[in-house]
């Protein structure tokens, strides 16, 4: 599980940077316990663009994982007010990677290495970032998949395994109803949501438009977005997104009793006649 999430179950900064070299399979530098973790990551990308287009899946996400760890340090030292923007330089940093990722991977791009940047983009609480990167995700997958359907004529990996693309968007999901006092993030929220129900192309100004393909929304999914628009005021508007939700949960046999308990419980007592309203009529 290390190799598949280092950013969450390595412990020890050497530890993980060391590894980092050992994906590159190269040797790691002399001095690498004397260097910051920062210096580490442009050394180890300065290494991936000499390897051109020979390089492999681990050894970008030992790339990743390197900048992360520099990441980690510089906001653990940094004041709160500091983090947006060194969660910014970071990311872009991560999205560099996976430029790179695109351009000379000979085994393609997968979706740990998007999760990566999507993870760190939403530690720093900047969701519409991490959307940025799941769409780009999405499309490159697709593009992936469309260039191996037309070589073999078949694609074992089933889309990049859907369930982990589904892991991704209900991460990013939660991102953005988190964010505070800010209604855009919550209207996007609905947005990817209802683009994931109806299989359409889903666009935000700013960012490049994709289609969420195949993947079907999980109770989770349904759960994250109504349980934030419960907690708003209602509005004719906002029920009507409830109501049409509710039919989409209903649609995929996601309305379940997990589902229900959230929704009562973000709707206060003395507001229940709001609940049983939109739930006749869905």
């Amino acid at each position: 599980r290390c190799h598949k999430f280092p950013h969450r179950l390595c412990d020890g900064r050497n530890g993980r940077l060391d590894f980092s070299f050992q994906r590159l399979r190269t040797d790691q530098p002399t001095s690498l316990k004397a260097m910051e973790p920062e210096a580490v990551a442009e050394s180890i990308e300065t290494t991936l663009k000499e390897q051109g287009n020979d390089s492999i899946p681990e050894a970008f996400m030992g790339s990743l994982d390197a900048w992360m760890v520099a990441f980690n340090k510089e906001q653990s030292k940094e004041k709160e007010d500091a983090s947006t923007n060194i969660t910014i330089k970071y990311g872009k940093r991560m999205e560099d990677v996976l430029i790179l990722m695109e351009k000379n991977c000979i085994g393609g791009t997968t979706v740990d290495a998007y999760a990566s940047a999507i993870h760190l983009y939403l530690s720093g609480r900047e969701s519409y970032a991490a959307l940025r990167v799941l769409g780009r995700m999405e499309n490159q997958l697709l593009l992936q998949q469309q260039q191996e359907q037309r070589g073999s004529g078949e694609n074992d990996d089933e889309f990049q395994n859907i369930k982990r693309r589904l892991i991704q968007y209900n991460r990013v999901l939660q991102g953005l109803i988190s964010s505070p006092a800010d209604p855009s993030h919550q209207e996007a929220a609905v947005h990817l949501l209802t683009s994931m129900c109806l299989e359409e192309e889903f666009s935000h100004p700013g960012l490049v438009p994709f289609l969420p393909t195949n993947v079907k929304p999980d109770a989770k999914s349904f759960a994250i977005v109504i349980e934030s628009m419960l907690k708003e005021e209602g509005s004719d508007e906002i029920d009507a997104q409830l109501v049409f939700l509710l039919k989409q949960a209903k649609k995929f046999n996601q309305f379940s009793e997990f589902l229900m308990k959230k929704m009562e419980k973000a709707v206060p007592d003395s507001n229940k006649v709001r609940l049983v309203g939109v739930l006749k009529r869905s």
